[in-house]
């Protein structure tokens, strides 16, 4: 499913023993966790600096081309939607973005780029659930559901279509892991009330901003943690790579899958390099790589509103 979690968020807001897949971003800084994506680092007691790279992976797998510009576009993603969301006092972990994140650095040399790709945010003790919310019925839990299992303990009516449209979000979480195991959703509403009830919220209040664009949130994977005894949203938020979007005119018909919007694009690619044999790294042409990075600009746009060239005037520069 495309709101599966790329990113392994787990690590990000801990300290924990790594062992580095790639070289760190910020060379003078103390580093905490390295995704797949995003490097972490301690810049405080209470504080670190996420800093997202060009790297991109699909089927837990980070593929040997990057992606020029990518985390910038995921940064300036989240940062609009972190921004919106404290604008409808919804509780982030973000502390600063853009220029704004030097303030909070030790003096250094820091590579030029890095308030464009780069936030700081508050440490959170993470909940050890990716919180997976669905609008729509699609991937694995559409497959689950056509082959009659209930991994969540949903108890869905019979006779639901793919792309049939829930009332409201269906909480479809998993354990943090390669596998990402299916939890009860009963059991996690009541351990996590509060952190449920928020991310719920932020789910509906975005597909609502989404709509006004012409754009529909189909399924969308979010992580809280804690500090202060307060629940707050972290990680990144309705981007392309924890997130499912389509076009609105093009999902109103129960049966049929409407075109990615997404880094859907990407796994359809590596699926072809793929070829029957097991997920691996692989490496997408100049042509094809354009294309991804096109895809990205072409959908941030679409969100925001406003170029990527814009908003980081406006916003990050």
């Amino acid at each position: 499913m495309g709101a599966g979690g790329e990113n392994a968020a787990c690590s990000l807001y801990v300290d924990v023993e790594i062992t580095m897949r790639f070289a760190p971003l910020v060379d003078n800084l103390q580093i905490l966790s390295q995704g797949k994506v995003r490097d972490v680092y301690s810049i405080g007691e209470n504080r670190l600096l996420v800093v997202a790279s060009d790297r991109i992976s699909t089927h837990n797998q980070v593929h040997e081309s990057i992606i020029p510009g990518k985390g910038i576009i995921l940064t300036a993603l989240s940062v609009f939607w972190f921004k919106e969301m404290r604008c409808a006092n919804i509780r982030t972990h973000l502390i600063a973005s853009g220029r704004d994140i030097y303030e909070y650095l030790p003096e250094g040399v820091y590579p030029d780029d890095l308030h464009l790709r780069a936030m700081v945010v508050r440490k959170l003790k993470m909940l050890p659930i990716e919180f997976v919310f669905r609008l729509f019925m699609a991937g694995s839990l559409w497959r689950e559901y056509c082959a009659g299992n209930d991994p969540y303990g949903l108890n869905l009516p019979p006779g639901l279509e793919l792309m049939s449209e829930f009332d409201c979000p269906v909480l479809t979480p998993t354990c943090k892991s390669e596998d990402d195991e299916p939890c009860e959703a009963r059991v996690v509403k009541l351990r996590n009330a509060e952190a449920f009830v928020s991310m719920r919220f932020a789910v509906i209040w975005a597909d609502r901003v989404l709509r006004n664009r012409g754009i529909r949130l189909i399924d969308t994977k979010l992580e809280a943690g804690l500090v202060g005894g307060q629940y707050f949203i972290g990680d990144e938020v309705f981007t392309l790579d924890n997130s499912r979007f389509c076009l609105a005119s093009e999902c109103g018909t129960p049966g049929t899958m409407p075109p990615s919007f997404d880094k859907e694009v990407v796994r359809s690619l590596a699926m072809r390099r793929f070829e029957g044999r097991a997920p691996h790294p692989v490496t997408f042409s100049p042509r094809e790589i354009e294309s991804i990075r096109y895809h990205y600009h072409d959908v941030f746009k679409r969100i925001v509103g406003v170029s990527l060239e814009e908003f980081k005037s406006e916003f990050l520069s």
